[in-house]
């Protein structure tokens, strides 16, 4: 936590980027497969796409900028989002 501050970040407060690559590889490989409106959604995702989350989250969260650093940022995640022809069932 930076001494500067009284209040953790939420990256802090969730336990950093161990937690958040727990709770996101739970999630894609447990819980994504078993859906039925997600799953085909993801069927194609690549093998680090919870990494990847997970680093986003953690960005914005308060965390290091590791996802600007390594993948492009705000912009690029966009841009790997647009055109998915999401149903609206699935953006619920």
């Amino acid at each position: 936590m930076d001494t500067e501050r009284d209040e953790p970040t939420l990256f802090e407060w969730v336990g950093g980027f161990p937690a958040l690559r727990r709770m996101t590889h739970i999630f894609y490989d447990k819980h994504v497969p078993e859906d039925p409106l997600l799953a085909p959604l993801f069927a194609d995702m690549p093998p680090d796409h919870p990494e990847r989350v997970a680093t986003w989250f953690g960005e914005v969260f308060g965390g290091p900028e590791r996802y600007t650093q390594g993948y492009g940022g705000y912009d690029r995640m966009v841009s790997q989002h647009l055109g998915r022809d999401l149903s609206e069932g699935q953006r619920a």
